[in-house]
């Protein structure tokens, strides 16, 4: 299908984990809803959805693991400025770890959703770089202040 430009499959029953092949096989994939099934296991490691504007993975409490770098850091994502990613829900998971500081190369994030997870670590400064960020949601995790740049002394 690689002219699949939305696929939606919330609210059902789906209980596996997220196939590898979802993350990189549709690069026209605009729109990804998997939210209130009953996903687990790990994200796959390595996404390429240079279209993605819109993922939404909330209420699948057995999703482990991280949020993967290459989910922002992906060639063809990144030579696009990010362009594409506007909304992010991850929320109700038990994802964590440290945010990867790689979301910020998603210059067009509106919608930032991360709230209710196992998240960890300080917030990568450069989100307050993120220029269209209108909604950020981190509560309900373990996050600690802000990361800084090195001193220049």
């Amino acid at each position: 299908m690689p002219n699949l430009q939305h696929l939606l499959l919330f609210g059902n029953r789906l209980s596996s984990s997220i196939p590898a092949c979802l993350a990189a096989g549709f690069p026209k994939l605009e729109v990804l809803l998997l939210h209130d099934n009953d996903l687990k296991g790990r994200l796959p490691e390595s996404w390429n959805l240079p279209s993605l504007a819109t993922i939404c993975l909330s209420n699948n409490a057995g999703l482990r693991g991280h949020l993967p770098a290459s989910f922002f850091n992906s060639p063809q994502f990144s030579a696009r400025g990010g362009a594409a990613l506007t909304t992010m829900v991850i929320e109700g998971t038990g994802i964590g770890g440290a945010l990867p500081a790689g979301l910020c190369n998603a210059a067009n994030l509106a919608t930032l959703n991360l709230a209710g997870n196992r998240f960890s670590g300080p917030l990568p400064a450069c989100v307050t770089r993120l220029q269209r960020l209108g909604v950020l949601r981190l509560g309900s995790n373990s996050m600690t202040g802000h990361s800084r740049p090195p001193s220049a002394t």
